[in-house]
This record gives structure tokens, sequence and C-alpha cells, in this order.
């Protein structure tokens, strides 16, 4: 089986065959839901391990790392090796202020992030405002509710298999690697 990912230009198309994706080799990934969408990613050099082998699907990602994968899939990956990534990421809406610390991240700052890369590249969006969604969409603090609809309507974020949202778990690297696949897809 081959994947084809088509690059920026859309004029060629990169074929990874069962071969190349196998070279991208975690320990930590075999059987789990996420392995083709690690694979894939950091086949195309999207996506990074934590060394040795160990992806660490599981592991929370943090907020920088949530900010550099949307760079990434904006098509603002030099700018996320800069500097000045901080004050990209603020002028694209990812970071709340350039002086904005690390910390752990939420399921709806997420939303938030990642919501923000997709209009930064596409410009507004709209979507359908139906709060039935999620089951716990009465959870999600109002500065996220539109955010995590979006995410819902554009099919880059899910809930879990109870259609919860779950706003306040943190994220895993697992789920940031299914947002960032779908989420790239959205903007080809």
């Amino acid at each position: 089986m081959d994947v084809i990912e088509n690059d920026e230009d859309f004029d060629e198309y990169k074929i990874f065959t069962e071969d190349e994706l196998k070279a991208v080799s975690f320990s930590d990934i075999s059987n789990h839901w996420a392995e083709d969408y690690i694979k894939e990613l950091a086949a195309d050099g999207v996506i990074n391990g934590i060394g040795n082998n160990l992806f660490a699907p599981d592991n929370e990602l943090t907020l920088y790392q949530a900010v550099w994968l949307a760079m990434r899939c904006c098509g603002a990956g030099a700018e996320a090796k800069s500097s000045e990534w901080k004050e990209k990421a603020f002028e694209m809406k990812l970071l709340n202020s350039p002086n904005e610390a690390d910390s752990s991240l939420t399921r709806q700052r997420a939303a938030q992030i990642f919501i923000s890369a997709y209009s930064y590249v596409k410009g507004a969006y709209s979507i359908v405002w139906d709060t039935s969604v999620f089951s716990d969409f009465s959870d999600i603090d109002s500065e996220y509710a539109n955010y995590a609809l979006a995410a819902s309507n554009l099919k880059i974020m899910s809930g879990d298999e109870s259609g919860r949202f779950l706003p306040h778990k943190t994220l895993t690297r697992a789920e940031a690697a299914a947002i960032v696949k779908r989420l790239s897809e959205c903007l080809e």
C-alpha cells in the first residue's frame, strides 16, 4: 500500500511506500490507534519523537508544541524555528500574547489554536451552532465554544466514543497527530 501526499504547490506528489513508513519507527506506537497518523507525519517531517525511538503517544502535548505544529501546518515552519516565533504565533492568533508561558494544553485550547491556524490560511469559517454535538458542551468555557464547534464541523477534532468533547482534559501527542493530519487535509 502506498500513501500519497501532495506537496505545498499541489503540482507534485510524494508517495510513501509501506517500507518508507516503516522506516519511521517508534517502538511505542505499534498497534496504537494513532500509529498511521504518527508515521505519516513523521515521514513528512512534521512531527518528531522524543528520542530513543520513542514517540510517547500518550504523553501530554504542551502549548508551545501545539503552536509549533500549527505553524508547520500553515507553512510557517521556518518562523517556528526563528527567535521571533512567539511574535509570529501571536500574529497568527495561536498565542494570547507574545509573552505567554508554556503550559499544559487542554482540548478546548487546542481547538482554539488549530482553528486559528485554519483561519490564518483559509480566512473566515462558518459553523453550525449545534450544542448537541457534544454531550458535555456545557463544560466548554464560553471563550472556546465556537472553536470546539468549528473543530467538530471541520472534522478536525471529535469527541470520545460517548460523545464528550472533554474540554478540560489535556491533549495527548497521539491526539495532536490526528488533529494535525486532519487540519493538513483541510488546508489542502
